[in-house]
């Protein structure tokens, strides 16, 4: 299975009033290409996509243009997209119903259960290869915000807990919670908004 991984293309960035509109499509342009040249299974885009909470509606149809051509230039793409910290996740996911009919995972926030345990299945997301097989499962974990992190019992735990290690084995441990009954499958992939976990290893088995 073969998988593009991007990041942070912060789309509708202005660097010191220099609209960025220009070099962002140049880049797009180029990933198409390599997307037409490679054929890949999947394509992971791990937050950051725009640059701000608000993005402009160029910057949207740049997003949303994209994903279409892409969708094109390979029909098979499994496509998962999670927010990052400056993402809106709520503006991001709108668009998630009409998404998933191009194959297209949005996650743009951890929802919980009635009971405040996470919702595991709705991160847990198939990628599937050119002939339509779910060929590894993707655990699409967004830009994780307090709320999202599990509590800790006392100031004395804080620190440990709340490590980026520490925080990285407890989803390990939900990762192999969410597999099971997936064994079918030959393998498993994380991905993230990168500045939570500098530690996390990207495939998980």
């Amino acid at each position: 299975m073969c998988i593009l991984h991007t990041s942070d293309w912060h789309l509708g960035q202005t660097l010191y009033d220099f609209d960025r509109t220009f070099e962002h499509q140049r880049f797009l342009d180029w990933l198409l290409a390599t997307l037409k040249a490679e054929q890949p299974d999947a394509l992971l885009i791990a937050g950051d996509v725009f640059d701000n909470s608000n993005p402009s509606a160029s910057a949207q149809h740049q997003l949303y243009r994209f994903l279409t051509a892409a969708r094109v230039q390979v029909p098979h793409l499994s496509i998962v997209v999670v927010a990052g910290n400056h993402d809106s996740p709520g503006r991001l996911e709108a668009t998630a119903p009409f998404l998933k009919l191009f194959d297209a995972a949005v996650v743009g926030h951890v929802q919980r259960h009635a009971d405040q345990s996470i919702d595991l299945e709705r991160l847990v997301v198939p990628l599937r290869n050119a002939r339509g097989d779910v060929a590894a499962w993707c655990l699409a974990i967004p830009f994780l915000r307090p709320s999202d992190v599990p509590r800790v019992e006392d100031a004395a735990d804080r620190i440990s807990k709340a490590s980026p290690n520490s925080t990285a084995r407890r989803w390990r441990s939900r990762w192999r919670a969410a597999s099971r009954g997936r064994r079918s499958s030959r393998w498993g992939i994380a991905t993230w908004s990168a500045d939570r976990f500098p530690r996390l290893p990207s495939a998980i088995s």
